[in-house]
């Protein structure tokens, strides 16, 4: 079975408590409101990616969709197809999910787009699949921070840079939603 070789169960639990702690952080531990904030919104986008994308697309592991799409008749196609209208789901979720979180804070709105713009949704997606990272991964350079790096410093996206890349500002913005409702707990 698909989910026991994934951790989708596991992060997918990991949300509900980080959902029901951010509910309750709203009426009695306000300080740390914005940081499960900005942790729902990383998880909720990255298992969304991961069971849209990463087990219907790239794996191809949701073979009953071939009944479903063909008015259930088993017939062999391209899962490819499936990528375009997944797309347009997934950027809807993604912009949905920041305007829902742009209507508690716009400092965490903005995080949550550095966050994702630095791939550390998508080195969690990695992890949540259980897949290994590629040394190469020309397609962060299209549009990650990466592609600055790549036009300004002539460097290629490395499994190692992404990684360093994702950490540093998961780390970082974390600590800054920290110290920004440092008063609040002092």
């Amino acid at each position: 079975m698909i989910f026991k070789e994934t951790k989708i169960i596991l992060f997918s639990v990991i949300l509900i408590v980080f959902i029901i702690l951010n509910v309750f952080s709203y009426y009695y531990f306000n300080h740390i409101f914005n940081l499960l904030l900005f942790y729902n919104w990383i998880l909720a986008n990255t298992i969304f990616d991961s069971v849209g994308y990463g087990l219907v697309v790239y794996k191809n592991e949701m073979w009953f969709l071939k009944k479903l799409v063909y008015t259930n008749r088993e017939v062999n196609f391209d899962i490819k197809i499936i990528l375009t209208p997944y797309r347009i789901m997934q950027f809807s979720f993604f912009f949905l999910s920041l305007g829902f979180v742009l209507m508690f804070d716009v400092r965490v709105m903005i995080y949550c787009v550095v966050v994702w713009w630095f791939g550390f949704l998508d080195y969690l997606y990695y992890i949540i699949l259980n897949v290994s990272i590629d040394e190469y991964l020309s397609w962060m350079e299209n549009w990650s921070v990466h592609w600055v790096f790549k036009k300004v410093f002539d460097y290629e996206c490395n499994k190692d840079s992404f990684v360093i890349c994702a950490y540093i500002s998961f780390l970082s913005l974390s600590v800054l939603l920290l110290i920004y409702n440092l008063p609040m707990i002092l």
